[in-house]
Parts: structure tokens; sequence; C-alpha cells
């Protein structure tokens, strides 16, 4: 009788360890079983739903079908680069029959590659002024695909329309305080052939903010690296982006307080790509800090900027062994208060520095030599260290 009740207390003691257990873990983090974009998303989707919470990616290769859409309050986090997130090979197929405004079914050639998840892109004249409706595949039947969303516009087989694979690799939209670390992101170039898209990004950022990176490798992307689109106080630190196709970062569409620190972009910019420098501010990227970052090999300029990206501070940068080393764009906007300090511009094929519109206080302590600058540039500063003030630019 004494062993059988020892026997009891241990079983009632081990069920209620078990419990126990059980409650601890139900508001635990996510830990992604398998190696699929879907239970990367199935996990997210989780911690989303809980209020966030912390994803952790076991190291591995996960095959991407889709973009990985992140969740505000979650976190993604890999075990460096052994964590790999690499696109599948695109596939398409030709659309035989004409799209009418409103549809969920496209009639395609062949469907065989496709699966049910995928992201993809309908291509087609048609649809103004971007040209494609970026939706999911959620059901196949035999030549016909149904999808997410509905067509925005008619479209016209006149305009030769096709269907293929595409997305991010990581997609932010309208979301806040995510945070992405430890992982390499594989856009697989190879295998993807550039449309010359920023939607082919390794990652892209749409109308977000606090949102942070941290070594979070980008190579082989087949558009950016990492496109910013009205997304403000976005943080990339410790990370590398190689050999994107288009752009290394491009920071755009009135992204604001942007930080990018600690970072390396090299190799941008393929042949026949139409955007291919490092880092590319454009239309009021604003008020942004870029300090001790690496820019080089990219086949554009290192750092280009364009119309009304005021106030940005570029501290301590290397930009060398580019097309060109700064070059602000010849468009029609004013560009204006930009400071540059302890920078090193220097080696570039062509100009280090190169100005083709007015600008106006411009603050360098130090002027590259080899430098084309527009006559009407006006109001540009260097620092004088013996008077240890500003002084006009002659």
């Amino acid at each position: 009788m004494k062993r059988q009740a020892i026997s009891v207390s241990k079983n009632c003691f081990l069920l209620m360890f078990v419990l126990l257990l059980g409650s601890t873990s139900l508001n635990a983090d996510s830990v992604v079983e398998g190696y699929t974009s879907r239970q990367i998303q199935e996990a997210i989707n989780k911690e989303a739903a809980r209020g966030g919470g912390l994803v952790v990616c076991p190291e591995g290769e996960y095959t991407l079908r889709n973009a990985i859409y992140l969740k505000s309050n979650v976190t993604l986090k890999g075990q460096g680069a052994t964590t790999v997130f690499r696109k599948c090979p695109r596939f398409a197929s030709p659309i035989i029959s004409e799209i009418t405004k409103g549809d969920y079914w496209i009639q395609i050639e062949d469907e065989s590659s496709f699966q049910c998840g995928d992201g993809i892109t309908i291509f087609s004249q048609s649809l103004k002024p971007a040209r494609a409706w970026v939706t999911e595949v959620i059901e196949i039947m035999p030549g016909a695909l149904c999808l997410k969303d509905a067509a925005p516009l008619d479209v016209h087989l006149s305009s030769d329309p096709f269907v293929f694979c595409s997305f991010p690799c990581l997609y932010c939209q309208e979301v806040e305080h995510v945070s992405v670390c430890e992982l390499l992101i594989d856009g697989n170039q190879q295998e993807n052939p550039v449309i010359d898209t920023w939607w082919d990004s390794g990652i892209g950022c749409r109308d977000s903010r606090n949102i942070e990176f941290i070594n979070v490798n980008i190579m082989n992307a087949a558009g950016d690296g990492i496109s910013l689109n009205t997304s403000h106080h976005i943080r990339i630190i410790g990370s590398k982006i190689n050999s994107s196709a288009r752009l290394g970062v491009h920071v755009g569409s009135g992204s604001l307080y942007t930080y990018i620190g600690n970072s390396e972009i090299c190799n941008s910019g393929l042949a026949g790509v139409i955007n291919v420098d490092g880092l590319y501010l454009c239309h009021s990227a604003a008020f942004g800090l870029y300090e001790n970052n690496v820019i080089t090999g990219t086949r554009g300029a290192g750092v280009s900027i364009g119309r009304w990206d005021s106030g940005n501070i570029f501290l301590k940068n290397k930009v060398f062994s580019n097309g060109a080393g700064l070059f602000l764009r010849g468009d029609s906007f004013e560009t204006s208060n930009l400071t540059f300090l302890q920078n090193e511009i220097v080696n570039n094929h062509s100009w280090d520095l190169l100005m083709r519109k007015p600008v106006y206080n411009i603050f360098m302590d130090v002027w590259p030599e080899k430098r084309s600058i527009h006559p009407q540039a006006s109001f540009l500063y260097c620092f004088d260290f013996c008077k240890n003030s500003w002084l006009r630019f002659q």
C-alpha cells in the first residue's frame, strides 16, 4: 500500500508538472517548425494574434514561395548566417483570356508550377501606371488560378499579359514595432530573371514605422536590396547588402528619420537596369543619419541624393570604387541642408562628387578633389579647422 501511495504521489506530481509546463508555455515565443515561407508566416501570425512576441528560426535553409509578411510587435530572429531565407526559382505563364475588373479567376496556359499560397504578379501594359497587379494564389483549377484580390482594371490580351512568381522576401505594410535580426536573405537572382521593379526586393517596407533590421544580410536580390516607401524611423544596423540587381538601399517616397549604421552596401546594379546606385535617397527622404557604412563596387553612384532629400547627415562613411562617389541628381526640385563629416569619398571611377543641379546649405568638412559642381550651386560650406568655423566654399 505504501509503494502504491508513493507511485500515485509521483504520478500526481508529474501530472501537475506537465500541466504547469503547458500553462507557462501558452504565452511562450514560437519556434518555426519546418522550412517553408508558409510555416514562418504561421508562426508570425500566431505571435501577432497574442499581441506580439519572438519568433525564432533555427538554422537551415528556408524556401520562400511568397513574401514573409511581418506583423506589428513581432520579432523575427534567426541564428546568423546559418539561417537562410532563399527565394524559390521564378516560374511564369501567359494569360490566355481577357480579365475584367473585379475578376478573381484568371485563365493561364500552364498552371503546373503554381501552388496555393504563392506570391504572384500579373504584368500587363493595361495595368497602368505600375503595369503590375500583385496578389496571391488561393485556389488552382486546370488552366486557371483563383486569386486573393480582385483585378483592379481590365486586362486585355492585346497587351500580352502574363503571371509570374514575384515578391519581396520580407515585407512590412502598415505595421510598427517590428524587429528582424540574425539571418541571411538570398534573393536567388540566378533563378529569378530581373524585371526591374522594387517589388522583387530582399526587404520591402511600405507605410510602416519603427522597424529595425539588425545583422540581416541580403544577397542577390532581383530588385533592390532594401526598399523603403513612406516608412519612418527605420533602422538598419550591422547588415550587408550585396549584389542587388537594382539599388542597394532605396530610401524613398517621403521616408523620414532613417538610420543606417555599421553596414555595408556593395556591388549594386546590373547592366541594363535603370537604377543601379548603392544608397539611393528619393523624393523627400529627410532627417536621416547614415554613419560608419562602407559603400563600394556599385555600378552607379555610391550615394545618390535627389529631390527634397533634405536635412540628412552623413558621418564617417567610406565611399570608394563606385561608378561615382556622391551624386546630387539633376532634377528640378531643390535639395538643401545636407551635412557630411569625416567621410572618405575617394577613388571612384568618374567623379567623387558630382552636383548636376543648384543646391544650397551643403556642409562638408573635406571636399573631394575630383569633383564637378553645378555653376549655380550656392551656400556650400567647408570647415576650417584652424579657425574652428564653417566658411563659404569657393
